[in-house]
C-alpha cells in the first residue's frame, strides 16, 4: 500500500501464511477501478494511508511540512516577512535581487534556502524579511521549517547545524565573494562552472528524429563518465512504462498520472546521484516532464543538420520565448551538443545554430566512441 501511495519501491518482504489468499491487483487495474467505482477507490486508499501515519506524525512532530511548486513559481520574494527557512528536496532554486540582473545564486537538492529567517539577516523594525526573492528552475519539492522548529531540531540533532553553517559559509565565499574579487567576476562564475556544481536531473532531447539513436548512444557514453562521481541512472519512456504501466504514460495530459510520473521521477533522484532523461523530438507529453523536471536542459543534433527550429522545439525548448520578447534568460539552463558519429570533417555549423538559439548558455561538440570527450563533458555536468 505504501508503494503505491508514494511510487516507492517496496521496502519489506511479505509471506504468505497458511491457507492465505490474496488477490493481485495491478497498478493500472486499482485505476480503473477507480474511475468504475470511485467511492469503494476512496475507502481504499484510506485504508492503505494508515501505514503511513507514522512516518507523516514523526515528519509532524519535527515541525515541518512538505511543499510542491511548479517551474516558474516563487517560494518567497524580496522584502516579505521571513517566516521559514527551507530545504530543497528535489528541484533547483534561483536566488536574486531586484537591484541586481544577474542571479546571485542557484540552488539544488540539499540546499537550505531563507536563512535570514533564523539569522535575522535584513531586519525591519523587530521582524526579520527576505533578503533575496527565490523562484523555482524546474518542478521542486521542499521542506518548510519554521525558526522556533528550527532551533529545536539543531539542539536535538547538532550535525544539523554543523551542516548548515558550512552551507551558509559556502554560498557566502562563491556569490558574495572574496577579497580583491570584482562583482563581474563574481558574476562571471555564476554563470559559468558554478550553475553545474549541484546538478542531479539532466533532461536530453534530440532536436530532430535523425539523431535519435546518436543520442541514445551518448546517453549511455554519458553515464559511464557520470557513474564516475556517483551512482547514475538513465531513464527512457520505456523504461517509466515498465515501472508505472501504459495507462500512466498514455494519459501524462492528465494531472493525476503526470504527478505520479513526477513523484517516481523524485523517488530516483533522491536514491541516485545522477538522473538522465532521454526525451524525443516530437515534444511528446513525457518529453514535457524531462524538461520540467530536469535541472538542465541537453539540445542534441547532428553537427551537419540544419539549425532550423522546428514547431516541437520551440514548444518544448523555448516555450513563449518568441521574437517579440527577447527574454532568452530563461530558468532551466540550455547547453547545446553537436554530436559528430565517425565523421571527420570539422565543425562547420556552430554559430549558425548559436545565431537561431540566442538562450543556448554553452555548446559542446563530442564525437561518438571518443572517451576524452564524453570525460569532458561528465566533468562539467559535475561540476568539476
Amino acid at each position: 500500500a505504501r508503494a503505491f501511495l508514494t511510487s516507492q519501491d517496496h521496502q519489506q518482504d511479505v509471506f504468505a501464511g497458511d491457507g492465505c489468499v490474496c488477490a493481485l491487483l495491478s497498478l493500472d487495474r486499482i485505476l480503473d477501478f477507480g474511475q468504475s467505482h470511485p467511492a469503494e477507490f476512496i475507502e481504499l486508499i484510506g485504508m492503505a494511508a494508515e501505514v503511513l501515519f507514522p512516518v507523516i506524525s514523526k515528519f509532524i512532530s519535527l515541525g515541518l511540512s512538505r511543499q510542491w511548486l511548479r517551474a516558474g513559481e516563487e517560494v518567497f520574494v524580496q522584502d516579505e516577512i521571513a517566516d521559514a527557512v527551507y530545504v530543497v528536496i528535489t528541484g533547483r532554486v534561483r536566488l536574486h535581487r531586484s537591484s541586481v540582473k544577474e542571479a546571485m545564486a542557484e540552488v539544488g537538492r540539499g540546499d537550505t534556502i531563507g536563512e535570514e529567517s533564523v539569522l535575522e539577516l535584513g531586519k525591519a523594525g523587530d521582524v526579520a524579511v527576505r533578503v533575496s526573492s527565490a523562484k523555482c528552475m524546474r518542478d521542486c519539492e521542499l521542506v518548510k521549517i519554521s525558526p522556533a522548529n528550527f532551533e529545536a531540531i539543531c539542539s536535538k540533532y547538532p550535525q544539523v547545524t554543523l551542516r548548515f553553517i558550512k552551507t551558509i559559509a559556502r554560498r557566502s565565499i562563491s556569490f558574495q565573494g572574496m577579497p580583491g574579487v570584482t562583482s563581474s567576476q563574481r558574476y562571471s562564475r555564476t554563470a559559468g562552472q558554478s550553475k553545474t556544481s549541484n546538478l542531479a536531473t539532466i533532461a536530453v532531447i534530440p532536436l530532430n528524429g535523425d539523431n535519435l539513436q546518436m543520442t541514445r548512444q551518448m546517453c549511455e557514453e554519458l553515464k559511464d563518465q557520470l557513474r564516475k562521481f556517483g551512482s547514475t541512472l538513465l531513464i527512457d519512456e520505456s523504461r517509466v512504462r515498465k515501472m508505472l504501466g501504459w495507462e500512466t504514460m498514455d494519459n501524462l495530459h492528465r494531472f493525476f498520472y503526470r504527478t505520479r510520473v513526477a513523484s517516481w521521477l523524485n523517488q530516483q533522484e533522491e536514491e541516485h546521484r545522477f538522473i538522465i532523461l532521454l526525451g524525443d523530438s516530437s515534444g511528446s507529453a513525457w518529453s514535457e516532464v524531462c524538461v520540467t523536471q530536469a535541472d538542465i536542459l541537453l539540445a542534441t543534433t547532428d553537427h551537419e543538420s540544419l539549425p532550423t527550429i522546428l514547431e516541437p522545439e520551440r514548444r518544448l525548448v523555448w516555450e513563449d520565448q518568441t521574437e517579440e520578447n527577447h527574454n532568452w534568460t530563461s530558468d532551466v539552463r540550455r547547453e547545446l551538443v553537436m554530436i559528430h558519429d565517425g565523421s571527420k570533417s570539422l565543425p562547420k555549423r556552430s554559430k549558425l545554430w548559436l545565431d537561431e538559439r540566442p538562450g543556448i548558455a554553452l555548446h559542446h561538440h563530442l564525437r561518438l566512441g571518443q572517451k576524452g570527450d564524453m570525460a569532458r563533458l561528465g566533468r562539467h555536468l559535475a561540476g568539476r
